[in-house]
């Protein structure tokens, strides 16, 4: 320390304002730095050029960029756990989230002071305030999609909630099995292959988009345009995939679902991929599937069977369907899409679970479950009923085989 001609305790005055001015001058580079190890050389240069009064030698740079970007439970979390997917924070507490992980944390570090220093690091990088006057804030930088709410709003601090979105896929074929059966992963491919209309529901955070991104890697590459509307960047398709050909597409600038969907229906596509279907941009998804592309999308739904009722429910938000009578629709829904899929996530000792819950097989007036699977004591308990007759025709005349056991029972042990 003397040979630094600096305390530590003088460095931790400093370390503030330092990282506020780092916040005006390079809030792009400090987000960064949370998950690109290779970006804190960078800030430490940036920092011995600015304050070489205080950064005497490159030991201090080093200590101040560890102490802004290095050190912290968040940025530990999102470096060494690569499963993580959501962080929370109550006011009071850390919830952590991940394919199969869950944990509660509690640490005096960790406190509004922390958090808020934390979202003020996203805010600037965005170019956006947060403040009492501009108490909320929602975006996307990099891989997390943030939305905070300041203490002035809440009645117990200030709230975070981190989605971390990864170029990779979360629910893939060697972890399949702890998610369903392994034939039904043939399923899947072959729904694909028989350019299947695919509704998948579950709640927030039961992994619908890592399915969908799934699902997509059993397109024909180079032969099928793919056309991906989403809210933020979530699906990373072009870099999972980059031999098909895809276009990828933004909500906002005035651009709704729906006027995206009907884009995508000019354009030639085979696929439409819409990450979320929320209230009037289920209108467009009806109209695309009338107009015979091949669609999959997620939305908020109680059960694989309510899901056209939902998707009827929300299309009516449209102004075109608002004469529209919510049952027939309902119907409709049913004649046009081919197959629901209904996800859920629990809890067991503390480990959180995604798992496929429902399978239905859509029937104007006569759909039903296909595929049902109950978590019980660490155990998914699934049971298969009778493929559609008219599904297994089509496989015959494509000549695609399928392996899907009906009528069968059978168990998975989870990894406890």
């Amino acid at each position: 320390m003397s040979k630094l001609n600096i305390s530590m305790w003088d460095l931790k005055n400093h370390i503030e304002h330092i990282e506020d001015s780092l916040f005006v001058s390079h809030p792009a580079l400090i987000c960064s730095a949370l998950t690109d190890a290779s970006k804190r050389d960078e800030i430490k240069k940036v920092i011995l050029k600015q304050f070489p009064h205080i950064a005497t030698d490159d030991e201090i740079a080093e200590t101040i960029t560890r102490e802004i970007v290095g050190t912290g439970l968040i940025e530990d979390i999102i470096t060494n756990r690569e499963d993580v997917t959501d962080i929370g924070y109550d006011g009071n507490k850390l919830e952590i989230v991940g394919v199969n992980y869950y944990e509660i944390i509690q640490d005096e570090h960790v406190n509004e002071k922390y958090i808020q220093r934390l979202i003020q690091k996203f805010a600037s990088a965005m170019g956006e305030d947060f403040s009492p006057k501009r108490p909320k804030l929602n975006g996307v930088y990099g891989v997390f999609r943030i939305n905070a709410v300041h203490s002035a709003n809440t009645t117990g601090g200030t709230t975070l909630s981190l989605r971390i979105v990864r170029p990779k896929l979360a629910l893939n074929e060697d972890n399949f099995n702890q998610f369903a059966p392994a034939f039904i992963l043939d399923f899947l491919k072959t729904s694909v292959e028989t350019y299947s209309n695919t509704l998948i529901s579950g709640r927030p955070g039961t992994g619908k988009t890592e399915l969908q991104k799934l699902a997509m890697s059993y397109t024909k590459d180079e032969k099928e345009k793919i056309g991906a509307i989403q809210d933020v960047p979530e699906l990373f398709l072009k870099e999972l995939y980059p031999n098909k050909l895809v276009y990828e597409w933004l909500t906002g600038n005035g651009l709704e679902h729906n006027d995206l969907i009907f884009e995508a229906m000019r354009n030639n596509f085979v696929w439409i991929l819409v990450t979320e279907i929320i209230n009037k941009g289920a209108y467009g998804l009806y109209q695309a599937m009338y107009s015979d592309h091949a669609v999959i999308t997620t939305l908020h739904a109680k059960s694989a069977l309510k899901i056209p009722m939902r998707t009827a429910y929300l299309a009516k938000f449209a102004p075109e369907a608002a004469m529209m009578d919510k049952e027939t629709m309902a119907e409709e829904i049913e004649d046009l899409a081919d197959f629901g899929w209904h996800i859920k996530r629990e809890t067991v000792n503390g480990k959180d679970f995604r798992f496929l819950n429902e399978i239905a097989a859509f029937a104007p007036g006569n759909s039903k479950l296909i595929f049902k699977q109950k978590l019980f004591d660490g155990v998914l308990y699934w049971e298969t009923f009778e493929l559609p007759t008219e599904f297994k025709e089509e496989l015959e005349r494509l000549n695609i085989e399928l392996t899907f056991p009906e009528n069968t029972t059978g168990e998975i042990p989870l990894y406890l």
